[in-house]
């Protein structure tokens, strides 16, 4: 049996999903976080590949820590865990950029897809973004932004905020592989 290396991680404070069971296979695992009072489905309780997992208390961003802790003690025995998050909270983003700038694979997302290929955000999304990105950049010629930092937000507002700033990692990441950009120093030269 293969071993798990796709974690759902489900924020259901934040996102009610139904379905789950459609996304189970043998190498997905599926952790949903409910708040104190929540119940989840009965089905999901006995369901195979799905834990349910009730956090101890309230408080401003009780359950967010709870994810993130779990995410701390699975990628610490299984470095090659792949995480998804699913949450609308972009309060994520900052703790997955973290995650991200020491190697782990981790992201956030408002809809549940089935990771493939060691993806966890849908390619074919990624490459419209990509591609958006890059028409944007060259449109803007001299305007362009110079710092890494910038860059980043200018990519966020391109998408009206709707992305959030692991994503915005990515697609930088992803210019810097192409040779599109070079980023030394926080400053940005382009090879568009």
């Amino acid at each position: 049996m293969p071993s798990i290396q796709n974690y759902i991680m489900v924020d259901y404070e934040n996102l009610q999903p139904v379905n789950l069971h459609l996304l189970k296979n043998d190498s997905v695992k599926i952790i949903v976080f409910l708040g104190v009072s929540q119940k989840a489905p009965a089905t999901w309780e006995k369901a195979e590949g799905i834990e349910c997992i009730r956090i101890s208390g309230n408080g401003k961003n009780a359950l967010d820590f709870h994810i993130a802790y779990h995410i701390g003690i699975i990628s610490t025995a299984n470095p090659q865990a792949r995480f998804q998050i699913v949450s609308k909270d972009k309060g994520y983003d900052p703790l997955i950029c973290h995650i991200r700038e020491r190697g782990g694979n981790v992201s956030r997302t408002k809809k549940l897809s089935v990771p493939t290929r060691g993806k966890v955000v849908p390619q074919d999304l990624l490459d419209r973004q990509l591609a958006s990105v890059l028409r944007n950049l060259q449109k803007n010629g001299a305007n362009r932004p110079k710092t890494f930092k910038k860059l980043i937000s200018t990519i966020d507002s391109w998408f009206q905020q709707r992305m959030g700033q692991a994503e915005a990692y990515d697609l930088v990441g992803k210019l810097q592989k192409m040779g599109c950009l070079l980023i030394s120093n926080n400053r940005i030269t382009y090879v568009l």
